[in-house]
């Protein structure tokens, strides 16, 4: 098996942080979701303390 490519390793690096660090985490299917939409969504999450990042 090849080894994964620097990026790859900082985006898992970045999400298993993130994830300990939580009292809670959502997981969710952005597709279809316009971009008012999304926006609203994470506008509500920060006024709550929250955050929404979409990993690829």
């Amino acid at each position: 098996m090849e080894n994964p490519r620097p990026e790859k390793v900082a985006v898992v690096d970045e999400v298993r942080e993130r994830l300990s660090g939580a009292p809670a985490a959502l997981l969710t299917e952005y597709r279809g979701l316009k971009v008012a939409e999304l926006a609203a969504l994470r506008r509500s999450l920060r006024e709550v303390g929250g955050d929404y990042k979409i990993y690829k």
